[in-house]
């Protein structure tokens, strides 16, 4: 390894590695990617109205949506070596990497409820339960109950006319993007991790085909190249060389959403699954609680 020899006591002769002033003493974090959330109407997607056409018999009440075709967008501002975190580990004699910037929002998704797909279809919806009153003057506080507790099967359950309740519809779309970060972790731990730990680079002089590199920034250049094929993929014209991160996520989810799942024993489909998780039951459960202690509809 290329170096400078320090002369010690007696014949030992100590060489000191060029890349030894670049010796990691700091945490090196791992890249952890995450989507962002906005209302229907962002980007000019509507995804409320876009659902809502394909099956005109059911209401969509609320969307959570991902958008894969914006990811490149998000990647201009990811993929930049001011980013990245490199040092030398001279035991092991080679380049550390890590991210500036370990939890990033690289993935997009519209997550809303959709209050004219609601109106339209008869139903009125509540943003809270007072409002039974406050705006709709309902006499019948008991029959609202009813709708909420139809919530609990999906596609709800409720009476023509009746109320759809937002929170729930919110919550509904929240165990969505859980459901959405979980496949994202799964594949960082089964893929992007293990993946990134193939890079080796070792010191000495600049080569990116050598993955050689005798200070930070040359090491940085070279896994910034890396991390690109990691995370978005390689082609040689229109054949795919290597499938990247991005790509495997689009496939993981989609085979994810489209399988079955068990829940209390009985094999129900992914938007059931979606609808038993505790942020939309303990939703419900809470708002029963408030019929039932305010209004005393048992």
């Amino acid at each position: 390894t290329p170096g400078q020899e320090i002369e010690g006591f007696g014949d030992v002769v100590v060489k000191q590695d060029e890349c030894d002033e670049y010796t990691c003493n700091e945490v090196i974090m791992k890249p952890s990617f995450t989507y962002e959330s906005f209302p229907n109407g962002t980007f000019n997607e509507n995804p409320c109205s876009d659902e809502q056409s394909k099956d005109t018999s059911k209401t969509v009440s609320g969307i959570f949506s991902v958008l894969w075709g914006r990811t490149i967008l998000t990647a201009i501002d990811y993929f930049d070596t001011e980013n990245l975190s490199a040092c030398y580990e001279p035991i092991a004699g080679k380049w550390k990497f890590g991210t500036a910037l370990p939890l990033y929002p690289y993935f997009q998704t519209i997550m809303d409820v959709c209050l004219t797909n609601i109106t339209n279809k008869g139903f009125k919806y509540l943003y809270d339960i007072s409002e039974i009153q406050s705006v709709w003057n309902d006499p019948d506080i008991c029959k609202a109950k009813k709708d909420l507790e139809g919530h609990k099967q999906y596609p709800s359950k409720i009476r023509a006319g009746g109320y759809i309740f937002l929170e729930v519809e919110m919550a509904h779309e929240m165990a969505h993007g859980l459901d959405f970060q979980w496949v994202i972790d799964s594949l960082q731990t089964a893929f992007l991790y293990p993946e990134l730990e193939l890079l080796e680079v070792t010191c000495g002089n600049y080569s990116q085909e050598n993955n050689k590199a005798s200070n930070q920034d040359e090491a940085k250049q070279i896994y910034f190249k890396y991390l690109q094929k990691v995370i978005a993929g390689e082609k040689s014209g229109e054949q795919v060389t290597f499938l990247g991160f991005e790509d495997r996520l689009y496939d993981g989810y989609d085979n994810h959403i489209n399988q079955s799942f068990i829940v209390d024993g009985k094999q129900v489909d992914h938007e059931n699954y979606i609808n038993s998780r505790p942020i939309v039951t303990n939703t419900i459960n809470v708002l029963i609680s408030e019929f039932e202690n305010i209004w005393d509809c048992n």
